[in-house]
């Protein structure tokens, strides 16, 4: 059975407790030389976070660990776990100090015993993201020039996004209200994430690694149809290499 390019390639999704990257089967430094490809793609999006490393059945020994860490660490991204299924590989994390599931570490107060977990930013709480396994980020307000999101899940934005503003998303952003600032889905590079808003006029959209700016001044959008006279809710896609912007009602699929 020949094996598909996504099973070949390094995958990185989000999940409930972060980024989780999936290693291929191959040689290591290979395998490794495109993850680093994909960190540098990815620029500020993971910078300062911790990620997950999944490795399946493959054989790691201590220096093999070390350099999946070095390569993060090089991208300011640090190594917190690592998921495998051969148990001298996951005997060796757990003894190297590292999680061996996804289950999130505890946090301990001064006096010994586990901290709550903090709470969600004002006006900001996870929501289940129906038929996934990460949670989405529900925004209450208007995001205005200067504030930025960045979400390894879904975004929603329950009102404006305006210029000046950003939201980066490992998933799907839904803006229910006027999209005028700067908005990645897909971040993690998913082609299949969809961008949908009540007012779509963003100063700048990207969709994985694709990337489309404001429509020109006689008001032609990214492809395929005119902007209508007036403001309707619409989803941006991509679709043949580029970004389509599409009303709403007239999606054929997601």
């Amino acid at each position: 059975m020949a094996t598909s390019s996504s099973e070949q390639s390094v995958q990185i999704k989000g999940t409930s407790s972060g980024l989780v990257i999936t290693l291929p089967n191959g040689d290591l430094v290979a395998v490794l030389a495109q993850l680093a490809e994909r960190l540098q793609a990815m620029g500020s999006f993971v910078k300062g976070g911790r990620v997950a490393v999944e490795i399946g059945a493959r054989a790691l020994n201590e220096p093999d660990i070390a350099d999946i860490g070095r390569l993060l660490e090089a991208h300011q991204v640090s190594l917190w776990a690592l998921l495998s299924e051969h148990p001298p590989t996951r005997q060796l994390a757990a003894n190297l100090g590292l999680a061996v599931d996804l289950a999130p570490p505890l946090r301990h107060n001064g006096n010994g015993q586990p901290a709550p977990a903090a709470g969600p930013p004002p006006g900001v709480k996870p929501v289940l993201h129906a038929g996934e396994d990460f949670s989405a980020l529900l925004v209450h307000g208007t995001l205005r020039g200067g504030q930025s999101i960045e979400h390894p899940g879904a975004v929603i934005v329950m009102g404006d996004v305006n210029a000046g503003a950003q939201v980066v998303a490992g998933g799907d952003v839904v803006i229910w209200g006027r999209l005028r600032g700067t908005v990645h889905a897909g971040a993690a590079g998913n082609r299949a994430a969809v961008v949908c808003a009540l007012v779509l006029q963003p100063t700048q959209l990207r969709i994985g690694d694709t990337i489309g700016r404001a429509p020109d001044p006689i008001g032609q959008r990214w492809r395929l149809h005119l902007r209508p006279s007036r403001p309707a809710p619409e989803v941006a896609h991509v679709s043949d290499g580029a970004i389509v912007v599409e009303p709403w009602d007239q999606v054929k699929s997601w």
